[in-house]
């Protein structure tokens, strides 16, 4: 299946539903009140792209590249992020309720008033050092009652 480019492409007020943008390229773009709603961007490339008020709910970035990630705002309750990479990403008022980010790396990564309650950030295959590390990582003013973070490293 071939998949999507759309580097530096300005998406808004646009909805994507159940569909499959695995190995998508989305890096730079800008994305402005859109779904993306039980989506698949898995082994995505999203570096870059800021994101206002979008929604990913129920959608999988699983294994996908998330670096410099600016996201604003958005319901993405539900998200599926396993060993998704976030280095030096910023989310502001995001409600990750629930999302499972396990084995995710997170260095350099700001959360601000992000609701993360109930999600994993926990840390499950100890084999391969480079995942679960939160090294450098802010979570200001954000709800983490009960979220996992079992044997995720935020320092060496």
């Amino acid at each position: 299946m071939p998949s999507v480019h759309l580097e530096a492409a300005t998406i808004e007020d646009t909805t994507f539903e159940r569909m499959d943008l695995s190995f998508g390229k989305l890096t730079g773009a800008v994305i402005q009140r859109s779904k993306f709603l039980s989506c698949l961007l898995t082994y995505g490339k999203l570096a870059g792209a800021r994101i206002t008020e979008s929604d990913l709910n129920g959608s999988s970035v699983v294994l996908a590249e998330l670096h410099r990630i600016t996201v604003e705002g958005g319901d993405w309750r539900g998200l599926e992020a396993a060993r998704s990479t976030w280095n030096g990403a910023r989310l502001t008022g995001v409600d990750l309720q629930n999302a499972q980010l396990v084995d995710v790396i997170l260095d350099d990564t700001t959360f601000e008033r992000c609701d993360l309650r109930g999600a994993d950030l926990g840390r499950r295959d100890a084999e391969f050092r480079t995942l679960g590390i939160a090294r450098r990582t802010r979570f200001i003013g954000c709800d983490l009652r009960g979220a996992r973070i079992a044997g995720l490293r935020m320092s060496d």
